[in-house]
């Protein structure tokens, strides 16, 4: 199993002006210097009455650059874009970091011991309160799994700043502490269909969706029967095989080192090696 304080996330929301989007990928980039975090490229689609610098969704824009001019590795950025949505938003974003959070430390399913996982939402600072305030809510259902998430929200703006300069920003604020508001239910409406931060069956099957699009053999019962070293390797290979559409042998090995340097798993039979080398060569089989 994860050993503690063994995961680290990092999410990048995305703007439609390029310099506040851009932006906020040179902080995130600061985060992913620890070399175990992985970047949550979030798959902002901007709606048709907005001009977006970038003709798709944002994602893919944020893993080019964080691949290209930052040399993050494709094995660390896990490619939210792919998840089911149209359009996406700061509440809908929120509950894909949740989503795959969950699936990686848990796999959405509770725990015996505890994990504390360090996430780290990143956007400007202006719109760190609603992100904070929404992402500290997707992940509360994840705490009663045995999650510990601990959220890090740097450089946001003060509430003295926030009232003289994005007022509006605090009028939305407050309406999501109103009762019987986000907050407080973890409800909302998406296009007429009612969702929910606490809904483990709609992230289960959201996040399968993303993966399904890439790996149509994988079965839905296959990946929820992984384990937490099954889930890594998983994860790892399917953010390079989306992000550079192939799978080397370099590739592979690289994955052993990045285990071998930072995690701790306790295995009951056979070494580290050969059970990351058997399961290399079972998920292969999904992606060939």
């Amino acid at each position: 199993m994860f050993n503690n304080n063994s995961l680290h996330f990092v999410s990048i929301e995305g703007n439609w002006e390029k310099y506040l989007h851009e932006e906020r990928i040179a902080n995130a980039a600061i985060a992913l210097t620890n070399n175990n975090s992985f970047a949550i490229a979030s798959g902002t689609n901007s709606p048709p009455e907005y001009a977006s610098f970038f003709n798709g969704k944002l994602g893919v824009y944020t893993r080019d650059i964080l691949m290209h001019d930052y040399n993050i590795p494709a094995m660390r950025i896990i490619p939210a874009f792919l998840f089911p949505y149209n359009l996406t938003y700061t509440i809908i974003d929120a509950f894909t970091n949740a989503s795959i959070i969950g699936w990686i430390s848990c796999g959405l399913k509770k725990r015996v011991n505890k994990i504390n996982v360090t996430f780290e939402p990143n956007t400007s600072a202006f719109h760190w309160g609603r992100v904070e305030l929404i992402n500290n809510r997707a992940c509360e259902y994840l705490r009663k799994l045995n999650v510990n998430v601990n959220l890090l929200c740097k450089n946001k703006d003060s509430k003295i700043e926030m009232n003289n300069k994005f007022r509006e920003e605090n009028v939305r604020l407050s309406a999501l502490h109103s009762k019987g508001g986000l907050l407080e239910t973890g409800k909302w409406t998406d296009n007429g269909r009612d969702r929910s931060f606490d809904d483990i069956c709609d992230m289960k099957v959201d996040l399968f969706k993303a993966i399904h699009s890439t790996l149509p053999s994988l079965s839905l019962d296959e990946s929820n029967a992984f384990e937490d070293l099954d889930r890594l390797v998983f994860i790892l290979l399917w953010n390079i095989y989306v992000n550079c559409k192939k799978i080397s042998n370099n590739d592979v090995e690289d994955i052993f080192y990045f285990i071998d340097d930072n995690y701790a798993f306790k295995l009951s039979e056979g070494n580290i090696s050969s059970r990351i080398n058997n399961l290399v060569k079972s998920i292969m089989l999904y992606i060939n």
